[in-house]
Formats: structure tokens, sequence, C-alpha cells
């Protein structure tokens, strides 16, 4: 799957980034749908499901640097029972500059906005599953995860999906054009993109 066709014209990169703006063409804008992914969110947060956003991330010699340890859900909004899926579009492999995941993190809860110190926790577990295109993994928004520094200078893309229950109305507008409605009803009527919940804490 190369980037520069993947990208088409409605997605933007942020400069030399792993990140891109706007909503995905054509079958990658479709993969949110995909039934057995669906089904596993299901199990997870039962059946009346919305989309909180769908978005593609890269990483290629243009971004070939390690992710440091983080948590996403500081960085976004609504709910905190989200449920995040990777798409490996090319696999996961540590030279690619692979994922790692740290099972169990979610039980630190919500922490801060910032890089994760884990030099304070030296016998943490983490796992960096080898991967191929198209395999998935199924988390949370508390999982600590990270990626490898680059070393095979190829094309890495990988979708990211966040899922949540259809009674929060939050969904994160540099990714789609509005509230997506992926399983089941509505169980709200309120609805509060990222922009417009950074207005009503910043008052601009």
């Amino acid at each position: 799957f190369p980037v520069t066709i993947l990208l088409g014209d409605s997605l933007a990169r942020q400069k030399n980034t792993r990140f891109t703006f706007g909503l995905l063409p054509g079958v990658l804008g479709e993969v949110y749908k995909n039934d057995k992914i669906v089904s596993v969110v299901r199990e997870i947060l039962g059946n009346d499901l919305a989309l909180y956003f769908n978005r593609l991330m890269i990483k290629d010699p243009d971004a070939p640097d390690s992710v440091t340890p983080h948590q996403d859900m500081p960085y976004f909004h609504g709910s905190v029972n989200k449920v995040t899926v990777f798409v490996f579009l090319s696999g996961n492999h540590k030279d690619d500059g692979g994922m790692v995941f740290v099972p169990n993190s979610t039980r630190f809860g919500l922490l801060p906005r910032g890089n994760l110190n884990l030099a304070n926790l030296p016998k943490i577990p983490y796992i960096s599953p080898d991967l191929g295109p198209r395999d998935v993994v199924f988390s949370d928004f508390f999982t600590w995860h990270w990626s490898w520094p680059q070393k095979n200078k190829i094309d890495r893309p990988i979708i990211q999906l966040a899922y949540q229950e259809s009674s929060d109305g939050s969904w994160e507008d540099k990714f789609m054009s509005g509230p997506v409605l992926v399983s089941g009803q509505w169980k709200t009527n309120n609805f509060v993109s990222a922009k417009e919940a950074e207005r009503i804490v910043t008052g601009k």
C-alpha cells in the first residue's frame, strides 16, 4: 500500500510527521464498518456504537523516529470509555518502526498529557507483536503504547479507528465531517466536535 497512493487529494500531512488530517478516501474510509472489527467492539461496548475518529498514521523515511511512550485519552475529549483499533496495512515489525503495547496499563487510569517515563518502571512488561498486512490490534484509550525507530526505510501506514458508546456524542472533526453511527441507535441528541470542545475550554 504505497502511501503516495493512499493519501489522495482528501488528506493533508502535517509537515514531516506521522499525522494526516482529513477524510480517508475510498475503501480506506469504509474500514470502520468491517463486520469482524465491529463484532469485537460490540462485545466490549455493546450494540449501540458510534465512531469517534477514523484516521491514517504514517511512519516512513520522512518520519522515521520512534514515538515515545504515551496514552491517547488525554489528547481527546468525550467519555473515557473508548476502544481503539489499529489496522496495520503493511504489517507491524520492529525494524519497520513497529508499535509496542503495555498490557494492563489501563490500571494506572488517566494520566496527564506528555511522554511517559518508563525508566522508573524498569520491569514493566510490553509486547511488540509481529503482524502481517491487515492484521489488527484492539486496545483502549488508556493503554500505554509507543513505536520503535524505523531502520527499514519503508512506508508503514496504519489506520487507527476509535469507537465509543452511542450515548457519547463527541467526535473528532480533524478526521470526520460529522458524527457517525456504526451500530444500533443513537442514545444522545448532544453532539460536540473536538473543535467545539476546545472553544468551550479556551473561549477562542
